[in-house]
């Protein structure tokens, strides 16, 4: 590698290191990896049967709890987090420099300047998610090292597909091009190592599934939208978001002559028409934050667009290069420091409600607080309870889980120290997710949370904004006797 090239892999990783994850950022999801991991550090099983373990899995019979995800991501987490929790944070920015390393790979390869890897260094999206635990740096680094190893490593390329599809079973929309393009070459040989690669992966998941779902195709995921209609929105808000962060990036497979450019033309269509097809709109929060995560469904094209954006004649100028990667630079500055600012946010919440709350205890919280629950740090057992639904309501909830949890507080809390923890960010009321909420309904959740705590005769210990701003926790401890 050029020497231009290890000076900026040092500057990244001395701003990771600089900016920290002091603690998770989407404090639901991450909080589930983790979880599945402690609850694989305990020899537990992923399918949960003991409801003090079922943290946010959802249920579908009443009496069993699934993880939503794949059990991938948890199992790189686990040794990390065994070592130290705060140690979990390096998983991210070590498969990001990893991903970066096969793309200057893939730039030598494909006869590109290996500089246009710079652009993937410092790519927001990327920057962002390596500071988190959230599974996308894992997924980009096997689906960008199968590009590179199936010209002369098919089997290994299969393998690491197949990894893949253990963190997320999404990946299959990018990696079935290279399959079908494969079949269309009428290329056996490659065809072959590729099923024997995959296969191993493939059968473990079936089973995997089997075992914590109960059938070999079922899985935690929620069902897509009924029909096969594309959502329109969503379509467009890909391709004009991906389109503006590099300018024409997203043409560039379409351009591009090069190896695996039909691959990546089928993947780039495929994979927007599916994301769309799903209509899950992850578009909801500010046009900047829009432009840094909400395209994350399709990032693992990106390390393969940018390759093919480095084949474009004009990005061969390298006045035009060095333009891009450094503002993409500076926009990791800001990324790393706004996104420690925030995690900082959700660290002081998890101090406090961990300085008074006892060892072991109950913590039923809402699906914000859960993320401050972290057992790796120090055993709770959080379970989320949905506080915006009306009190009598939530009794004869559609979702069984509801009055399953509310059981387990009227049968637990006079036998174990048990706690409503209740918190929201600073930026909740500001930043409400459009897809998934509103205003309205966080203020009903705040009041339902004073509802439960009445019902239950519960104890306010703790009420304070956190950070001196508009930071919301209060605490509440349940009678029980000693």
């Amino acid at each position: 590698m050029k020497k231009i090239l290890w000076a900026a892999g040092l500057l990244f990783i001395c701003l990771f290191l600089w900016y920290y994850p002091p603690y998770f950022t989407f404090a639901g999801d991450e909080s589930q990896y983790v979880h599945m991991a402690w609850l694989l550090s305990q020899g537990k099983s992923l399918r949960v049967s003991d409801m003090e373990d079922s943290h946010n899995f959802p249920t579908k019979d009443g009496h069993l709890f699934f993880p939503q995800y794949g059990v991938g991501q948890s199992l790189f987490i686990l040794p990390f987090a065994l070592l130290d929790w705060r140690a979990i944070f390096l998983v991210g920015l070590l498969f990001h420099m990893f991903t970066w390393y096969v793309v200057v790979l893939l730039c030598k390869r494909w006869g590109v300047d290996e500089h246009v890897s710079l652009l993937y260094l410092f790519f927001p999206g990327m920057v962002f998610f390596s500071r988190t635990v959230m599974s996308e740096p894992a997924t980009l680094f096997f689906i960008t090292l199968g590009v590179y190893l199936i010209e002369k490593r098919p089997a290994c390329a299969g393998a690491c597909f197949g990894a893949s599809l253990l963190i997320r079973y999404s990946n299959a929309v990018f990696i079935a091009p290279f399959f079908l393009v494969t079949l269309w070459k009428a290329d056996w040989r490659k065809f072959r190592y590729l099923i024997v690669g995959i296969s191993p992966f493939i059968l473990f998941l079936l089973l995997y599934n089997w075992v914590v779902y109960g059938g070999l195709l079922s899985t935690g995921l929620k069902t897509p939208r009924p029909g096969l209609t594309v959502s329109t929105t969503v379509f467009f808000k890909y391709i004009i978001t991906l389109s503006i962060l590099l300018p024409f990036m997203l043409f560039a497979p379409f351009i591009y002559r090069g190896k695996c450019a039909a691959e990546l033309r089928i993947a780039t269509i495929l994979s927007i028409i599916f994301f769309s097809w799903i209509g899950i709109d992850t578009f909801h929060y500010d046009w900047v934050k829009n432009l840094v995560i909400g395209t994350r469904y399709l990032f693992p094209l990106v390390p393969l667009l940018i390759v093919a954006y480095g084949a474009m004649a004009f990005t061969k100028i390298k006045r035009w290069l060095l333009f891009l990667v450094a503002g993409l630079l500076l926009g990791a500055i800001l990324i790393s420091a706004r996104q420690y600012s925030f995690a900082s946010e959700l660290r002081t919440l998890h101090d406090v409600a961990y300085k008074e709350t006892e060892k072991d205890s109950l913590i039923f919280t809402n699906s914000y607080a859960l993320g401050i629950i972290n057992s790796f740090h120090e055993p709770r057992y959080g379970i989320m309870i949905y506080t915006y639904i009306p009190f009598t309501e939530r009794i004869n909830s559609i979702d069984p889980s509801d009055p399953l949890r509310l059981k387990l507080v009227q049968q637990r809390r006079k036998t174990k120290p048990s706690y409503f923890v209740f918190a929201d960010p600073k930026t909740a009321v500001s930043e409400v997710k459009v897809a998934e909420g509103s205003v309205e309904e966080l203020v009903a959740e705040r009041t339902g949370e004073e509802d439960v705590a009445h019902q239950f005769n519960a104890t306010l210990v703790y009420s304070g904004d956190t950070s001196g701003d508009t930071s919301f926790i209060k605490i509440w401890k349940l009678p029980y006797p000693r």
